[in-house]
């Protein structure tokens, strides 16, 4: 049995060796993780509702994945790139933290107080105050842990609010930093009117955004080890290596045998190919060519009955 739709290479065989179960789906847009793949599998399930199972439940082995479960484990560091491989996500968070300082210092504006005024003064206690007085921010602040915690893909309820709770907590203590620290960098630089309101957008749009990824990163980090998350883990980080596929052949005895193919590493520039024959490639990688490789040993296959007298083709 062959799958694909996990983005990585697993082969869990039958321990008596008489069936092969197999994913590869390593040519899809983003590297899945294989450090949380279970070392035996039981089919179906303890747990399975099929009211149709019928059949005595098999256990399975795993016998090989790609990347290896140490490398897979490298790989989530990986996490730490996200600001830099979504930049979106970057400029999204960015916003958010402009749209607090707006929120508090809108709250709380007297009469000809400017905003450099104000951001000059306050204190992470007034931004608290400040941001309570204003019904959008408490609104907002609503979704953003609400939204959290419906992110921490669980059907555990403390799981979910726990951890979504957390990541909630740790976002929305970061945009108070992020205000508080730009508006003293601001201040300590002599900055005043517009110069101050520039620099304060640049360094909390900016300054904040990357802060607000990195978060995000240290949570999918976190959650993977509670088993969570993991695809959004992997998801963030667009990583286009780890290719793998399959190559079948069909002996004329009936012996499947199953080659599993590996490409650590994919070029990321193409150009078309000059001159050559007809069957060649049409395009051909800048630099370094594609290396791929076997990730296991050739898996035989024998056929479930004995086959009949091979058919000679003309």
């Amino acid at each position: 049995m062959i799958t694909g739709d996990a983005h990585h290479y697993a082969r869990y065989a039958q321990t008596d060796g008489s069936a092969q179960k197999i994913t590869a789906g390593g040519g899809g847009a983003f590297l899945s993780s294989t450090h949380n793949l279970p070392e035996e599998l039981v089919v179906p399930p303890q747990e399975s509702r099929d009211p149709g199972r019928t059949t005595p439940p098999t256990h399975w082995q795993l016998q090989t994945c790609y990347p290896s479960k140490p490398e897979s484990r490298k790989l989530c560091l990986r996490a730490f790139r996200l600001p830099f491989e979504n930049r979106g996500l970057w400029v999204l968070i960015g916003l958010l933290h402009l749209a607090y300082a707006w929120m508090a210092e809108s709250a709380v504006r007297q009469g000809t107080d400017h905003f450099a005024d104000f951001m000059s003064r306050v204190s992470y206690w007034g931004l608290v105050r400040a941001l309570a007085h204003n019904p959008l921010a408490i609104g907002i602040t609503l979704a953003v842990v609400v939204g959290l915690a419906g992110f921490t893909k669980t059907g555990v309820t403390a799981k979910k609010w726990g951890l979504g709770g957390a990541h909630a907590v740790a976002q929305l203590l970061v945009v108070l930093v992020s205000i508080g620290v730009s508006a003293r960098i601001c201040s300590a630089i002599g900055l005043d009117g517009g110069g101050f309101g520039v620099v304060f957008v640049v360094l909390v749009g900016v300054g904040g955004g990357l802060l607000g990824c990195e978060v995000m990163a240290v949570y999918l980090l976190v959650a993977d080890r509670f088993g969570l998350n993991n695809n959004e883990l992997f998801a963030a980080q667009r990583n286009r290596d780890w290719k793998n596929f399959v190559r079948m052949h069909i002996g004329v005895d009936g012996v499947l045998t199953v080659y599993p193919v590996g490409v650590d590493h994919t070029p990321r520039k193409w150009h078309l190919r000059k001159g050559g024959d007809d069957a060649d490639p049409w395009f051909e990688p800048d630099g370094q060519p594609v290396e791929a490789k076997l990730i296991e040993a050739p898996i035989r296959i024998e056929p479930a009955t004995p086959s009949a007298a091979p058919v000679v083709a003309p």
